[in-house]
């Protein structure tokens, strides 16, 4: 339930991004696009919420904010959109959550030990079985702050064998390793404890303290290893392109690219941080925390450690959490047909002559099926009514033809005279391309020019 809790949050973050990449738009295209995506990937959440029998709100607020903006779209008043406030998200009111909260305010109170309890009383209420690993993670942090250390860590190690699944691992030994650095500014700790310790170092992502002071990061983006700091601890760098199947085929194809010469900097892959970035490899938790006089338990720890997160490892796309190595595959054979240099008809036929291994339908399921991937990239241009589906057809048209349709005012008409205007080729073709594939042309003085 915990994964699918995860993927619906996710799935939030798409439709609040999207609308406000709507918002923030200048042009009717790069408004309609987003809000396309925003309103699949909603349909999406709705239905992973159906299925397992999850009452989420936020859905009928994601709803309405997606008309508000198609509304202004839709009349013209496109200036509207900055006013707008359409701050989203996934809730979901039971007696379990009203007591999580009743617990952070006893935190917030230092009354730690009664937190704890009211901790113990959501995991018990209606609806603990709604609530996410992260929340039942809770529980061992406030214990480690009302001094009753050995108490937090047997819940860890609770939590680590009830929780056995791959999304939950990781999650879980993150927190191990919090927990250990904790517990260590806070009283002497046992041998273990005391070797784990440099382990929670290496969760850069997670410890702000961990990064060299005042840097994030983005602003360690193109710098050598040895500016990231830490350097008993970072072994390379490796390139990690974000998930999507919006993302151009140049980044995609260099995921998983390390970069391990300490004195250079790293080589530009992506444009912006949306498609990408460098990431730390750093050592395993037996290599930095065990030593030759560990013993058998102290490594078995370590290594069962490691084992969770190099087979648990999964990371944000826009089907929600997955491994990368398993969604890369599907991402590549789709962009290297839309991004291929041939005729849209062409690369539609090839999208549906596509061979879907089994365990691609679920990603193709989460696209809307080729159908979906296809409108994606290659929409219809406009189809108003019969006849009239083409730039040079429309524009063709009188204003009193086009008046005359349905949810066609003086607003949107003129939308569609400069949208048929912007078209300078191709104007007799049903569908457009709505492909980026952001080829950039290095320039003699250094830099790089505007991607296409």
């Amino acid at each position: 339930m915990d994964s699918i809790l995860t993927c619906i949050q996710s799935q939030f973050r798409v439709i609040n991004e999207s609308i406000e990449i709507a918002r923030k738009s200048k042009n009717i295209d790069a408004q309609m696009s987003p809000i396309g995506v925003a309103r699949n990937t909603l349909k999406m959440a709705r239905e992973q919420a159906a299925q397992f029998s999850l009452e989420v709100d936020g859905f009928e607020q994601a709803e309405t904010a997606i008309n508000r903006i198609q509304q202004a779209l839709e009349s013209g008043t496109l200036e509207t959109l900055a006013t707008l406030e359409v701050p989203i998200d996934m809730s979901m009111s039971s007696p379990a959550r009203d007591l999580l909260m009743e617990a952070t305010a006893l935190k917030k109170e230092k009354k730690y030990v009664e937190a704890c309890e009211k901790l113990r009383e959501a995991y018990s209420a209606d609806g603990a079985e709604n609530l996410m690993i992260q929340e039942r993670l809770r529980l061992p942090m406030y214990l480690l702050l009302a001094g009753r250390n050995d108490e937090g860590w047997d819940e860890l190690n609770r939590l680590n064998a009830q929780y056995a699944d791959q999304f939950s691992q990781p999650i879980i030994a993150n927190q191990m390793r919090v927990f250990c650095k904790k517990e260590g500014k806070n009283r002497a700790a046992s041998p273990m404890l005391e070797r784990a310790k440099p382990v929670a170092e290496t969760n850069m992502l997670q410890d702000e303290n961990a990064w060299p002071v005042g840097k994030t990061v983005g602003e360690l983006q193109g710098k050598p290893i040895s500016a990231w700091g830490n350097d008993d601890i970072i072994t390379g760098l490796r390139f990690s392109a974000t998930m999507q199947l919006g993302k151009p085929l140049r980044v995609l194809r260099r995921h998983g690219e390390t970069h391990t010469i300490r004195s250079e900097a790293t080589p530009q892959i992506a444009q912006d941080g949306s498609e990408g970035g460098w990431m730390p490899i750093t050592k395993s938790f037996e290599e930095i925390a065990c030593s030759p006089d560990s013993t058998a338990d102290d490594i078995q720890f370590f290594k069962r450690l490691d084992a969770g997160l190099g087979q648990a490892h999964t990371v944000a796309s826009d089907v929600g959490p997955i491994r990368a190595d398993d969604y890369l595959p599907f991402l590549l054979a789709v962009r290297e047909i839309i991004e291929a240099h041939d005729s849209i008809e062409h690369r539609i036929e090839r999208l549906r002559g596509m061979q879907i291994p089994a365990d691609w339908q679920v990603f193709l399921s989460r696209h809307l099926g080729i159908d979906g991937i296809i409108e994606r990239f290659f929409p219809c241009f406009m189809n108003l009514a019969p006849g009239l589906n083409t730039p040079n057809r429309i524009a063709a048209a009188s204003d009193e033809t086009l008046l005359a349709i349905k949810g066609i005012g003086p607003g949107k008409l003129k939308i569609i005279r400069e949208r048929c205007a912007s078209v300078t080729v191709n104007r007799d073709a049903e569908r457009v391309e709505n492909v980026a594939r952001q080829y950039c042309r290095r320039m003699q003085s250094g830099g790089f020019a505007v991607c296409k």
